[in-house]
Order: C-alpha cells, then sequence, then structure tokens
C-alpha cells in the first residue's frame, strides 16, 4: 500500500480585508503579549497541590487596557 502524503492548502489572505483590532479604552491599535496567572487550589487541582497556571493576555502599548475579547471566558 502506498503511503500518500497530505499536500499544504495554498490559501491566498489579503490583510486589506482585515479589520485592525483596537484598544476599547484609547483607540490605539498595538498591543504586546503579558503573562495573566491564575493560582488553582489543592483542593481543585487534579495531583492535590496549590498550581499556578499562565495565560497569554494582549495589552495596549499605549494605556494598559486588556480588551474583553483578549481575557479567558471564565
Amino acid at each position: 500500500m502506498k503511503k500518500t502524503e497530505q499536500q499544504p492548502m495554498n490559501i491566498n489572505i489579503n490583510l486589506k480585508d482585515a479589520v485592525d483590532i483596537v484598544c476599547e479604552e484609547c483607540g490605539n491599535k498595538y498591543f504586546t503579549d503579558a503573562m495573566q496567572i491564575k493560582k488553582l487550589s489543592a483542593l481543585l487541582s487534579p495531583n492535590g497541590q496549590d498550581s499556578l497556571i499562565p495565560i497569554q493576555v494582549f495589552i495596549c502599548t499605549k494605556c494598559g487596557h486588556v480588551n474583553s475579547e483578549f481575557l479567558p471566558q471564565i
């Protein structure tokens, strides 16, 4: 039996068609990444120990605001 290789898809995307995301507070369109840290109690943790959970978020480079769409859905 001959093994078939999956060919990569060629998708042409024009970034002119994409919409800029802007800061909800100041309208700036530049962001940088940051880490939000959640602490999970040992009572809820699968290994029975306190755990720290890093979550990547994007913050506005001008005012430091985090848009609601960048926060984890809880």
